[in-house]
């Protein structure tokens, strides 16, 4: 899923609205919903 926001907001660029920050954030909290990390650790 990180490997797919990557592709399509870098080489595809699909969406230029898109925030940075906001990119980041999605991306980020996706990956401490797969390890199962809790919200505000």
């Amino acid at each position: 899923m990180i490997s797919r926001l990557a592709f399509s907001h870098f080489v595809v660029n699909e969406d230029e609205s898109v925030d940075m920050d906001a990119l980041v954030y999605t991306a980020t909290r996706l990956w401490v919903n797969a390890l199962r990390i809790p919200q505000g650790t």
